[in-house]
């Protein structure tokens, strides 16, 4: 069974986010003075006192508002209450109550869960609540009695996170299972998040034509087969020439520290656009934090694509890509959904290679044969020699060369060795690391 579902809701700026990483214990949700930061539903795992459960932040709720992208958040929120077990209900301690605050909890008497009424920024007065007119006025509300916190200083969220153990059903988890974690990455606009929805079969996501509506990076695990993907969808990836907003930079780190995190990186690109040099960076990135990946060239809907045009589009790509040419390449609709079960498959196999070992003897073999077709050249009477070879580790393959003369194995060298283990082993979609030391032989 599922763990149970905590969500937090109130208008914006309350502090929600701020609470939620108090809640966690690290800085997991994006905090900003500008109101609307927190946008998307996001999933956190909590463990209080041994028990366990699942933190959903979601945006500030604004049930007046017409405004397209405050209607598109309410609508996340309202998915996000009817998942809970138990809500939430953040105020802002330091203001007065307005019709946003009544309304809000109007929608949480009418959902009819378990709650607990949160008064936020209670940071000075703390002990002399009678005198604190704003924390009084809350009882108006007619909820439950108000719990007082302040998330900036991390007062009273000690018996907050009791009052939650007590309020949430005991529930078994699922026993622990291998996540592949998957970031879906690209350019702004690309279709990430829509291609997101589209594999869950539900708006998970909000998908907007303004760039940079997700904000965070986004964390879903879905189950095929009885196996575990972890999706995790980012923020689009831009030129720091065109990063003004400080969370734009945040929202940039962070997909960044998905691309770490992954052990299978979607780079998306948008086909009507073709490649751009953001595309190359991201795939530089991928390079250098040693993810398996694969090219999804998305928006096939909108262009006119038989074999002879995917083949040459596959083509331009790999004329166009110094890092990365070893990346699987497949053609995709998040709008209709052509190629999406595929990516299942595809994802599994590059993860495979990711995390596959070589045995001694057969990677001697493989490197034996590779050394033979090609040499290095002698250099002041040197020439190289490969002793032996082991593997060191996986996630991705890296393997040890000992060897007479490292300062041999050149760049050049190394490419050639990599390529030529490539052609023997496959390694679909992964890197593969070569690391060389002296050896006494």
């Amino acid at each position: 069974m599922k763990k149970p579902i905590v969500t937090v809701v109130g208008k914006p700026n309350v502090g929600k986010s701020t609470l939620v990483n108090r809640l966690v214990g690290k800085s997991v949700a994006i905090v900003d003075n500008l109101p609307g930061v927190t946008r998307d539903r996001k999933y956190f795992e909590v463990n209080w006192q041994g028990k366990e459960f699942t933190l959903i932040d979601t945006g500030g709720l604004d049930l007046l508002s017409k405004e397209r992208m405050l209607s598109l958040i309410r609508r996340q929120v309202e998915v996000a209450i009817a998942e809970a077990n138990l809500i939430i209900f953040v105020i802002d301690g330091r203001n007065s109550l307005d019709e946003t605050d009544k309304n809000i909890a109007e929608k949480i008497r009418k959902s009819k869960k378990p709650y607990l009424l949160v008064v936020n920024k209670i940071d000075s007065n703390y002990a002399n609540l009678h005198q604190h007119e704003h924390f009084l006025q809350v009882y108006q509300l007619a909820l439950n009695e108000p719990i007082p916190i302040s998330s900036l200083h991390g007062l009273n969220i000690d018996q907050l996170l009791d009052k939650v153990i007590k309020n949430i059903p005991s529930q078994k988890e699922d026993p622990k299972k291998e996540l592949i974690n998957i970031a879906i990455v690209g350019r702004p606009n690309v279709g990430k998040s829509s291609l997101l929805n589209k594999i869950l079969g539900e708006e998970r996501v909000i998908v907007d034509q303004e760039p940079g509506t997700t904000r965070d990076s986004i964390e879903v695990c879905v189950e095929r087969n009885k196996e575990y993907f972890n999706f995790i969808d980012t923020a689009g990836i831009r030129k720091k020439r065109n990063i003004i907003l400080t969370v734009e930079k945040y929202s940039s780190a962070k997909a960044i520290e998905s691309i770490k995190k992954a052990d299978v990186v979607l780079l998306i690109i948008d086909i009507t656009a073709g490649l751009a040099d953001q595309d190359k960076k991201i795939l530089t990135l991928m390079e250098k934090y040693g993810c398996g990946g694969i090219i999804l060239v998305n928006k096939c809907d909108l262009v006119d694509l038989d074999e002879p045009k995917m083949i040459a589009y596959q083509d331009y790509l790999r004329r166009n890509i110094s890092f990365g040419d070893y990346l699987p390449i497949a053609f995709i609709s998040a709008f209709t959904g052509k190629g999406l079960l595929e990516i299942f498959d595809l994802t599994k196999k590059v993860f495979n290679e990711y995390d596959r070992w070589i045995s001694t003897g057969n990677l001697n073999r493989i490197v034996s044969k590779v050394f033979f077709k090609y040499q290095p050249p002698i250099k002041k009477g040197k020439s190289l020699k490969i002793y032996y070879t082991t593997q060191l580790k996986s996630k991705p393959p890296s393997f040890l060369f000992f060897v007479n003369h490292p300062e041999m194995v050149t760049d050049s060298y190394r490419k050639y060795l990599v390529s030529q283990i490539r052609k023997e082993l496959g390694s679909l979609g992964t890197p593969i690391k070569i690391l060389v030391r002296k050896s006494g032989v």
